[in-house]
């Protein structure tokens, strides 16, 4: 797994969390502001998960290089 990859990846997964709650707001407002309401959480675990694949992902690739 190369680490352009996961960023890749976190970043198309931000964009995408971020369109659906924009879609579900504007069909129903009521769930739309819950979501709104737990978006940072959502997008804080997903950054220490991401950095914790980057991390992975990097020192794979620096084993895989000895």
């Amino acid at each position: 797994m190369n680490p352009d990859d996961v960023v890749e990846a976190f970043v198309t997964t931000i964009i995408l969390v971020v369109m659906l709650v924009v879609a579900i707001t504007i069909w129903n407002q009521d769930i739309g502001m819950v979501l709104v309401d737990l978006l940072p959480n959502f997008v804080e675990i997903l950054v220490w998960l991401f950095v914790g694949a980057i991390i992975a992902a990097l020192l794979v690739q620096l084993v895989e290089e000895f």
